[in-house]
């Protein structure tokens, strides 16, 4: 294997986990913490030698055939489709994806071609976007399985992104720029999948020691888009950092890998070990991760993803979730979890200094169920279920704080007004 992995257990017991990019450098230590730890995994890479030999020694070091791989150019139309398919046609199903597939293509901005630019686009940004739009159907249906059967089950999707996407990187404007994109990508699918119980976290790293640490040679390539690409540094910047290495000779992964000092460049003074990054990414595909999602609303991202902790009405079947603080003259406020209401997390936390916030989610929106097909959302039923949340918290009067109504109600019940 790889590595030897820091725990071996059977925390993972029963799931399905896609790794792309799963050969090599992170993504093998990945592959290898996971099948380790009990998980059947999919060594998704598009170097088929590469990804046979993992394939061949996870199976033969872990046993019970915990290992098999897919190989094709993620990059091409149609081949994370036929990931996600095969993946459940053969395993019986999918719990993890870990979005780890990609590579280097450097140059200056004043250099960069469009074709460079694109390329780091299609494989850090594009290919996880496919793999979550593939996987999609399959997460929706096997949550409400599970709600039909009374399960609670977390499925995990981790983006494997970069401190480049946040800081930016002299030389590499096209591998930042994705890299911060996938955390966008990643934001918005743990919005709008957290009431799937699908957990959705990304990891940036730094400096994890890997080929791409090492002087550029023939025999580090990547064949994608019918383009080779020599990865790793080239030697002249290699040789600025002190890294030399006779370009005939064979780097063995003992070498490759092993972490180098980085005197005042990092904390710790040393780079990072790919069994390290695969350690944190373990972690986010294991139970013990299941109150996080990586969302970028403040009131969603320590929240746990079960709805029974959450008090709710009941109307004719349908939940209405509903949140109390604070204490003085009530406000109901509409929608309170809907993915974009973080903008108004502000204002409601102010007014709970001195007022009972009762914040009030429609339906369709966040964490309340969706509308059946045959009734449609109105102002009407919207009123009613306002109604039903203040008798659920025992209050008479209260100012009702509209945020937003006009998504979910059809144009022609806008001129409607309650009773007094």
């Amino acid at each position: 294997m790889l590595i030897e992995p820091t725990l071996r257990s059977d925390l993972l017991a029963g799931q399905v986990a896609i790794v792309t990019g799963g050969s090599r450098g992170i993504g093998g230590a990945t592959s290898t913490m996971l099948a380790a730890n009990g998980a059947r995994v999919v060594v998704a890479d598009v170097d088929e030698a590469k990804a046979t030999e993992t394939v061949d020694g996870l199976n033969r070091e872990v046993g019970d055939v915990r290992a098999s791989a897919y190989v094709g150019d993620l990059a091409a139309p149609g081949v994370c489709d036929g990931l996600v398919a095969d993946t459940i046609a053969t395993c019986g199903g999918l719990d993890i994806v870990v979005n780890n597939a990609g590579y280097a293509w450097d140059a200056g901005v004043h250099y960069m071609s469009d074709e460079q630019f694109q390329a780091m686009l299609d494989i850090h940004l594009v290919v996880p976007f496919r793999l979550a739009r593939a996987c999609a159907p399959h997460f929706r249906a096997a949550a409400q399985a599970d709600a039909d059967s009374g399960q609670v089950r977390h499925r995990k999707t981790v983006m494997v992104s970069s401190m480049a996407g946040a800081w930016g990187l002299v030389g590499a404007g096209n591998y930042a720029a994705a890299k911060a994109g996938m955390l966008g990508l990643m934001r918005t699918l743990a919005q709008e999948w957290g009431k799937l119980r699908v957990n959705v976290n990304a990891v940036a790293f730094g400096m994890i020691q890997t080929r791409f640490g090492l002087p550029q040679s023939d025999r580090e390539t990547i064949e994608t888009g019918g383009r080779t690409i020599h990865v790793g540094m080239p030697a002249k910047q290699a040789a600025r950092m002190g890294i030399t290495m006779d370009p005939e000779r064979v780097v063995t992964d003992d070498e490759m890998y092993k972490p180098r000092p980085t005197p005042g460049a990092s904390a710790v003074g040393r780079t990072g070990s790919i069994r390290e990054a695969a350690d944190v990414i373990f972690w986010l595909c294991s139970p013990l991760s299941d109150y996080v999602n990586r969302s970028d609303d403040p009131r969603h991202r320590w929240r746990p993803w079960w709805d029974e902790l959450m008090p709710a009405v009941d109307r004719d079947g349908v939940k209405i979730h509903y949140e109390v603080r604070g204490n003085g003259p009530a406000i109901l406020v509409t929608h309170g979890f809907a993915p974009s209401l973080h903008m108004f997390e502000a204002t409601t936390t102010a007014l709970a200094d001195s007022h009972r916030v009762i914040t009030w989610d429609v339906r369709g929106h966040g964490r309340s169920d969706y509308p059946s097909d045959e009734d449609r959302y109105s102002v009407p039923l919207a009123v009613d279920d306002m109604v039903a949340v203040l008798d659920a918290v025992d209050v008479d009067r209260a100012v009702l704080l509209v945020l937003s109504l006009g998504a979910i109600c059809p144009s022609s019940s806008n001129e409607y007004t309650p009773n007094a």
